[in-house]
């Protein structure tokens, strides 16, 4: 018997942060849908950020952690992968943030009535956002592929794509992240932009959004923190 407490162990697996492992037998890395929902804006982070002084070989696992860095950094400590073609999808919480991307501060950033989904829904999203204060909210998802995609014209609602947080794995399986990171390789972050007009209404999803990419991911910390 382990002389660790249960507790223990728990904490000691929270405190490794983006750590890898296998999914369970009889279970699947769930799929991100494909092509992905058409996004309020997306951008492609540079290559340059992930490359390696040392010249050592890249793999997947190097670019998870990474964004899961940058994310840690500005807060987001919630995420949830997917599978895509060739790599994997990161999904972060729905937050809410002001007029100039700018994240708003706890509480008021975070979404908290999101009920349990099965897969990457933005119209479960939507739902969820019914009982919300009135403003501006999101979802970010880093894509990491070598394979060109481009974007469906299904639009999602905010309750589908709170649904994907809950539905994803909560690290990368190890299989993947093994996978060396190619020069094909491409880090995309697809952002859902949702208004809330007033509580008790539906949330719409802006296409195209009031904020480019680079917007979003300059004002909410991410581009600095990915660039270090």
């Amino acid at each position: 018997m382990s002389r660790y407490s249960p507790f223990l162990i728990l904490l000691l697996a929270i405190s490794t942060g983006c750590s890898k492992g296998r999914v369970e037998e009889g279970k699947e890395f769930v799929k991100f849908p494909w092509p992905p929902p058409k996004a309020s804006a997306q951008s492609l982070i540079p290559s340059s950020y992930f490359e390696n002084e040392s010249g050592n070989t890249l793999f997947v696992k190097d670019i998870d952690q990474k964004i899961c860095d940058a994310l840690t950094a500005q807060g987001y400590s919630e995420r949830s992968y997917f599978a895509v073609p060739g790599g994997f999808a990161l999904v972060t919480r729905l937050e809410q943030f002001d007029e100039n991307g700018k994240s708003k501060a706890p509480p008021d950033r975070w979404v908290t009535d999101i009920r349990p989904m099965r897969g990457f829904s933005l119209g479960e999203y939507i739902r969820t956002l019914f009982t919300a204060s009135p403003g501006y909210y999101r979802i970010i998802v880093f894509i990491v592929t070598p394979v060109l995609f481009d974007q469906t014209n299904q639009e999602v609602n905010r309750d589908e794509a709170m649904a994907w947080l809950r539905s994803g794995l909560n690290n990368l399986p190890d299989d993947v992240g093994a996978q060396e990171y190619s020069q094909s390789h491409v880090c995309t972050a697809l952002i859902y932009e949702f208004k809330q007009p007033e509580k008790g209404t539906d949330a719409e999803l802006s296409v195209p959004g009031r904020l480019s990419g680079m917007e979003h991911l300059t004002n909410a910390g991410l581009f600095e923190e990915l660039k270090k």
